[in-house]
């Protein structure tokens, strides 16, 4: 499982593993509105706070937590299907999550992406303008408990430049090589 405060490139990094090294991402779902170009079933299962709240009572989620005001969780079938066929999966999870993912008993490996500086986190949230002050606010007062959680975790990588903390990701999850991509760079 991967986590780090909004703005650290935990979603970039997480990309990156899953296109060269072949690691399966988790979807998961929230209530939260799509953002331009995310896709149901690809980037979250985009749900109503009515169904994932039905999906809830149901048991169908390894985990789940109120994050800026969305609903977020982990559906079971999305970890323990590919799990049971040997997938290696990457779980991009708030530390919440983390928290009851970590009481499943569930083996895994656990990464925190950390940021060079705070005023680092704030010029990245502010750059990438798809939240209004308020959020973005909001979402720094969040990292700042986020950040105190790092100790949590098995292995932490300080997002200073994509490529190193790619490398040093895969490095300690023990992912091996990269594999050839067609197009990368």
């Amino acid at each position: 499982m991967v986590s780090g405060p909004s703005g650290s490139g935990k979603t970039t990094i997480c990309d990156r593993l899953e296109r060269d090294f072949g690691c399966e991402y988790v979807v998961t779902a929230t209530t939260r509105a799509p953002r331009t170009g995310e896709r149901d079933g690809f980037d979250y299962y985009f749900l109503s706070k009515d169904e994932f709240e039905r999906r809830l009572v149901a048991n169908e989620f390894l985990e789940h937590a109120r994050v800026h005001g969305n609903l977020y969780g982990t559906p079971r079938r999305s970890v323990e299907e590919p799990l049971a066929r040997g997938a290696v999966l990457i779980l991009e999870i708030d530390t919440q999550g983390a928290d009851q993912i970590r009481e499943t008993g569930i083996e895994h490996s656990s990464l925190f992406i950390a940021v060079p500086s705070f005023e680092a986190l704030e010029a990245r949230l502010r750059a990438r303008a798809t939240e209004g002050s308020s959020d973005v606010e909001r979402r720094l007062r969040r990292a700042r408990e986020e950040i105190k959680q790092a100790a949590r975790y098995q292995f932490v990588v300080v997002n200073d430049q994509l490529e190193r903390a790619v490398a040093e990701a895969a490095r300690l999850l023990g992912l091996g090589p990269p594999r050839a991509v067609p197009g990368a760079k």
